[in-house]
């Protein structure tokens, strides 16, 4: 009898689950990288469909490579080089598009594709043929899938605890209760156009002339600035900042220049100090389902949905999300999707189309529901976050459907997807028709108030076809920081108002004027914040408010 024991056990006594491990692994990573990469734009439940498909594919795969090579060390090796290949391939093209790198072939799929096959048969060969130590290398495999999927699961606890303590803090915060105006007030409208410029920059930017919406609100009473600029230039930061009435440099120097989690914005765009202050009054919170997670704010006394009553909720089931979207465009599924093999018609209905079209109708729920509060009993303050004209671009000038050939992202700047050209046209297209709707919306809250009430139009940010995000010197300042701008201010409060305000200083008007707040004006300040970094504020006021 042999006195020789097996260090180890062999190869057939391992465990299949723990030998395939990684493959596993390897097929969750991608979906929670990205998922961490966009936790504060994207629910995450978004891309739970994602990861249960990675999963079931992983799985596929690896049993069909195991019934081939009758090997579970050997099909797993094979089945996590090619999860490897097809998970990084949209990355790379990407990549090699946005440096040039070879454009002229390795920015093609014609052969970008062949190459990522090639490299897959060249793995193939080395584990089948060549690779001696297999336990070893499964081994190693397992541990680096495990430390890659550690990473993203850490930035996804940590933004969900940060979500929740902030949340908690929120609750504990003093009520601010204002002296109340005798007899009947006013509701309040704050309707943000997201992205909408002002009226010089679309007319030099644009090629568009927007005078026939400056005159429509001239001649309805509102004040238009029309020198008006943006505190910020990004959603969040903007918002966060209007409705608190304050700039956000304590907040910037809490979370650090490092730092780039999104969550404290959103929590002061939900409980604000403006909130605060007219339930205080005894006004109600109006908000709307927005599309965009920040400014959906769910908590609101009244929170009207579009999926509630306009989306059938069995469609959801088989929509592609935007985190879905996004997905599929960092896998090899983007050659099949960008060539001839696919209908581009018909691609669109499966992929993109289902998530244009409830874009189009979350906006178009928004204008419909706007003037209802105005019939309603009681104080409302009204919050609409109406996300056009900034992209996607989903309406024609007349109010046409549109599906453009993109992923459904609210990327701008430089992050979208498309060329300068389409943008400055969906842009041009998109502000005609919202210059056009808002304006019966105006009409109808105006003859329905039995008060006449205080309304606020105005953009969080100008647009972005000339905007990078990571540069303020290349971008065009005038152009992402000028917007729109016009105020109703009924009882004489056109009066404290002046050209160049910005949206910090809105509502400290609206509550010095109405409810005796005696919170005065701040400096009006414009900040560059790069995408990376968005609480490092570059003072850029003397660039855009220079004449």
């Amino acid at each position: 009898m042999s006195t020789n024991t097996p260090s180890q056990p062999t190869r057939r006594g391992r465990n299949p689950l723990i030998t395939c491990a990684h493959t596993l692994l390897f097929a969750a990573y991608p979906v929670l990288a990205l998922l961490a990469f966009n936790i504060g734009e994207l629910p995450a439940s978004d891309a739970l469909r994602a990861l249960a498909l990675s999963l079931v594919a992983a799985v596929l795969l690896l049993l069909v490579s195991r019934l081939i090579l009758r090997d579970w060390a050997k099909a797993s090796l094979v089945s996590t080089g090619a999860l490897i290949l097809f998970f990084s391939y949209g990355h790379i093209y990407e990549l090699v598009r946005e440096y040039n790198l070879a454009e002229a072939f390795l920015g093609k799929h014609k052969f970008l594709l062949p190459l990522w096959l090639i490299l897959f048969g060249i793995w193939f060969w080395w584990v089948v043929a060549k690779l001696k130590k297999t336990w070893e290398v499964v081994r190693f495999m397992n541990i680096l899938g495990a430390v890659l999927i550690l990473l993203p699961l850490f930035t996804i606890t940590s933004h969900t605890l940060r979500a929740a303590r902030y949340q908690v803090s929120q609750d504990t915060q003093p009520e601010v209760v204002l002296a109340a105006n005798a007899g009947e007030r006013p509701d309040i409208y704050y309707i943000i156009l997201d992205g909408h410029a002002r009226a010089d920059i679309l007319d030099e930017l644009y090629d568009y002339d927007n005078s026939d919406l400056i005159r429509y609100l001239t001649g309805k009473g509102f004040y238009v600035a029309s020198q008006s600029t943006s505190n910020y230039i990004q959603t969040s930061l903007s918002l966060a900042s209007s409705l608190n009435m304050e700039y956000l440099d304590e907040l910037a120097a809490a979370q650090g220049v490092e730092n780039n989690d999104r969550t404290p914005l959103a929590v002061m765009t939900y409980n604000s100090k403006l909130r605060e202050y007219l339930a205080g009054q005894g006004y109600k919170l109006v908000a709307f389902q927005t599309g965009y997670g920040r400014t959906s704010i769910r908590s609101a006394d009244i929170f009207w949905s579009v999926d509630d009553e306009v989306v059938p909720q069995v469609t959801s089931l088989w929509k592609v999300n935007s985190f879905e979207s996004l997905f599929l465009e960092t896998t090899a599924l983007r050659a099949a999707f960008e060539s001839q093999i696919f209908s581009q018609k018909n691609l669109r209905k499966i992929t993109n189309a289902p998530e244009f079209q409830a874009h189009r109708e979350m906006v178009l729920y928004e204008l419909q529901r706007l003037d209802d509060p105005a019939s309603m009993p009681g104080d409302y303050f009204v919050f609409a976050h109406i996300v056009t004209p900034h992209p996607p671009f989903v309406f024609g000038p007349n109010g046409e459907p549109r599906t453009p050939n993109t992923t459904h992202l609210l990327g701008d700047g430089d992050e979208y997807r498309g060329r300068r050209e389409e943008y400055l046209q969906g842009y041009r297209d998109q502000a005609i028709f919202i210059d056009s709707q808002i304006q019966p919306v105006i009409d109808s809250i105006l003859s329905k108030s039995k008060t006449p009430p205080i309304i606020i139009i105005q953009a969080d940010h100008g647009p972005g076809a000339y905007l990078i995000w990571e540069s303020a010197e290349e971008t065009r300042l005038e152009e992402r920081f000028g917007i729109l701008n016009a105020y109703y201010l009924p009882g004489g409060g056109e009066s404290d108002l002046y050209p160049t305000i910005t949206p910090v200083n809105s509502f400290r008007v609206v509550l010095d004027r109405y409810f005796g707040a005696g919170l005065g004006l701040l400096p009006d300040k414009n900040y560059f914040t790069t995408w990376k970094r968005p609480y490092e504020f570059i003072d850029v006021t003397e660039q855009v408010q220079s004449p």
